[in-house]
């Protein structure tokens, strides 16, 4: 078994390899060198456009600072459909040109974290959804509980948190 041909483990690594210890997700890049983590997303769940996160459990970063052209205030960015994701913004913004109109992040469902991200122009900054039918989507929603939003600048928006559902968290926001 060529350990060096192996790039990503999509479930918890069976061998120990340069540290990556048991229960750790681990990510061998064409760089060579060994990435281990607790979560599943090492550097995989990058994001650098609008979409839909869909991986329970994992930890989406955003990459870069990027623009969106949302045209109606129905639109959603990013929208998050599972259970327990984290989406990460590591101090990167996401900015609607077609300003007041749209929604940056849209979450629907239980223990979603959003956190250092820049979120600018947007009708609604940050959605937590309750149950319900999602026409666009063509879907169910269980609805947001216990949703989390820290260290978030939230600029232009008509609503810059809307929180519908149980238990969420909002903290060291501008």
């Amino acid at each position: 078994d060529d350990k060096s041909s192996i790039r990503t483990c999509t479930s918890t690594c069976d061998w120990e390899f340069e540290g990556c210890g048991e229960n750790q997700y681990c990510e061998i890049p064409s760089s060579g060198i060994v990435q281990c983590s607790e979560d599943k997303s090492i550097d995989k769940e990058k994001i650098d456009s609008c979409v839909e996160l869909e991986v329970e459990g994992s930890t989406y970063r955003l990459t870069q600072d990027f623009t969106t052209n949302l045209d109606s205030t129905g639109t959603c960015c990013i929208k998050i459909y599972v259970d327990s994701i984290t989406l990460d913004g590591q101090g990167f913004s996401l900015t609607n040109s077609n300003k007041q109109f749209g929604t940056a992040v849209c979450a629907y469902n239980s223990d979603i974290a959003v956190k250092n991200i820049e979120l600018n122009g947007y009708y609604t900054g940050i959605r937590f959804a309750s149950a319900g039918y999602d026409a666009g989507a063509k879907k169910m929603r269980p609805g947001a509980e216990n949703g989390k939003i820290t260290n978030t600048q939230i600029n232009d928006a008509k609503f810059a948190i809307t929180a519908q559902g149980d238990n969420h968290q909002i903290n060291n926001n501008l």
